[in-house]
């Protein structure tokens, strides 16, 4: 429970750093390269804290899902990105380049957190993992179009539309995929007896 808590605090805090920084990021003279990863970093850097606080991964495998995020995030932008068409461009294209750029990042992340957890797969966070990817593919695909909505205040449509609910969504993966699967993590579960020595 308390490895939960700890991690649940360290991504509802990626999440909140995540927001202010992509609400500031338009108001700073940044070079947008650098509020590009800035923005995917300031999030990245306390998942894989949080995952390293409550025993999620080891070090290393924190760092390096720190890294394939950042990776996973970046690859899933240029991917939106080069199947939008420069003129012309459709409710329905934009539909399936977020629902593409959101496929992208998340099962990138999520079954790489999967792999990096150094232990056998089950097959529930194999579901997990593979649930979450086509909830989030779906979240870009409906929250891309929104954007475009006339009536979102300037400089925070994409933070608060696109960025937030993504975000949580994305946090609630990985801390259930994170989350113990051996029958101890069962409220109530007991251990087993020792075997027998003679």
């Amino acid at each position: 429970m308390r490895s939960d808590l700890t991690l649940g605090a360290w991504l509802a805090g990626a999440v909140v750093v995540h927001l202010a920084l992509a609400a500031l990021a338009p108001f700073t003279d940044l070079p947008d390269v650098a509020q590009f990863y800035g923005l995917i970093v300031a999030y990245a850097v306390p998942a894989g804290l949080g995952l390293w606080f409550a025993g999620g991964l080891q070090p290393w495998p924190a760092a390096a899902f720190t890294v394939l995020v950042v990776a996973a995030h970046a690859l899933a932008v240029v991917a939106a990105i080069a199947t939008t068409p420069t003129m012309g461009l459709s409710a329905a294209r934009a539909m399936q380049s977020g629902a593409l750029g959101g496929a992208v990042g998340a099962s990138l992340s999520l079954f790489g957190l999967v792999g990096l957890r150094g232990v056998r797969p089950t097959r529930r966070t194999l579901m997990v993992a593979t649930a979450f990817s086509a909830v989030l593919a779906l979240c870009g695909l409906l929250l891309v179009p929104a954007l475009d909505s006339p009536s979102l205040p300037k400089g925070l449509g994409l933070p608060l539309v696109l960025y937030l609910p993504w975000q949580i969504v994305f946090s609630l993966a990985i801390a259930l995929i994170a989350r113990p699967a051996s029958s101890l993590s069962r409220p109530g579960a007991r251990p087993s007896p020792a075997p027998a020595t003679p």
